[in-house]
């Protein structure tokens, strides 16, 4: 006999579940007057960011590498930790966690698709009981090398990385959460009613 279909849900990080840009208040966290340096060195490129014209993963790459390349990984996984204990509570969206909680009550297989590095946000997933796909990064002989391995997660990357994990013809209903342009590709896996955009505003 077929299975019944189960439920899923795929859910953005940065705006959806939190309230502000994790990876931007990590490395604020981590090093704080480097990341204001970078600010200002990478200004021509933020700016053309702004107006499309500077892809995203070259302005991400360029911040990490300027901040934490040649960081050991136990070092960058234990800071990760730090974070998951001393930041990351004030800016989850409590309704978010609220749905979260119900959907795994539910037996919802529950993933989080995020172009933030999965490195940081895999302590607080691992902590939820949920999956987790994020951007990779490079590490060789243990040391970030201040790249990213493959491609950042975004935009049609999230939905490549879901039909690469998933056979979507095997769950029903999918339900779809995020907050941006960055998710619109990973919002069309879905029919419009479970569609989820900008979602546990309070």
């Amino acid at each position: 006999m077929e299975q019944p279909a189960r439920p899923l849900a795929l859910f953005d990080f940065d705006g959806t579940i939190t309230s502000r840009d994790s990876f931007a208040l990590f490395l604020i966290k981590t090093k704080p007057l480097r990341f204001y340096l970078a600010g200002i060195r990478f200004l021509p490129q933020i700016l053309l960011f702004f107006v499309r014209r500077y892809p995203n993963q070259n302005l991400k790459e360029s911040f990490l590498h300027f901040l934490l390349a040649g960081m050991p990984e136990d070092e960058l996984k234990h800071r990760a930790a730090i974070f998951l204990k001393e930041e990351i509570p004030a800016i989850i969206r409590p309704q978010a966690e609220v749905t979260i909680k119900k959907l795994l009550a539910d037996r919802t297989r529950v993933i989080v698709i995020t172009a933030t590095p999965r490195l940081l946000v895999e302590p607080w997933c691992r902590k939820m009981g949920i999956e987790i796909l994020g951007t990779e990064l490079n590490f060789a002989d243990g040391i970030f090398s201040g790249s990213i391995d493959g491609l950042n997660c975004r935009g049609e990357e999230k939905a490549r990385r879901i039909n690469e994990l998933l056979d979507l013809k095997r769950y029903a209903p999918i339900d779809v959460y995020g907050d941006s342009s960055g998710d619109l590709a990973m919002l069309n896996l879905t029919s419009k009613s479970h569609q989820h955009f900008k979602p546990f505003r309070d």
